[in-house]
């Protein structure tokens, strides 16, 4: 059977910035860049390819690495900050079901939702931290999925919906 495509599209775009390629059995997993103008990778798992940086984000990539405060600590001392960020936060994931029967074509679909203990509370996440550069997302991308803890109020519902690189970093998995 051949592969699927599926082209990701930005959000202010309709243009494709790259084409993911699911690939069966055990053939390794491949990336076509949709648009050689933007040259950001995604990788099959949902991770950005780090492999290559694109020309035009060269020099902000310099830029960071030689202005940011943060970014010309030593390794060790970022490491102990990733760390300390990205500790003891508490995800609880629940699932709502679509009832919409124009939407859900009849069927009924769980959606997994994230929210606070606290609805009165703002949600604060540490997930974010890795948008802010090419450099933070390397040395932290896994990060969270090592330190946080996931509560899944129904965890058979929850059980096929980490990707495999999520499943294998997480540190603690409740129900």
């Amino acid at each position: 059977m051949a592969p699927y495509k599926e082209p990701l599209v930005h959000r202010t775009s309709t243009k494709p910035i790259a084409t993911i390629v699911y690939a069966q059995g055990e053939e390794t997993e491949k990336v076509n860049k949709a648009k050689e103008e933007n040259g950001v990778v995604l990788l099959v798992n949902g991770l950005l390819s780090l492999e290559k940086t694109p020309a035009h984000l060269i020099n902000t990539v310099k830029r960071n690495s030689t202005s940011s405060p943060l970014l010309r600590l030593p390794a060790k001392i970022r490491e102990q900050i990733w760390n300390l960020a990205t500790r003891s936060q508490v995800i609880v994931l629940e699932t709502k079901r679509n009832n919409d029967v124009e939407n859900s074509r009849g069927k009924r679909l769980d959606k997994g939702i994230s929210c606070s203990p606290d609805s009165n509370s703002p949600s604060f996440s540490s997930f974010h931290l890795t948008e802010a550069c090419r450099q933070i997302y390397f040395e932290a991308g896994v990060k969270n999925y090592e330190h946080c803890i996931f509560y899944f109020r129904h965890r058979a519902r929850h059980e096929g919906r980490l990707k495999p690189d999520e499943g294998s970093a997480r540190g603690d998995y409740r129900h």
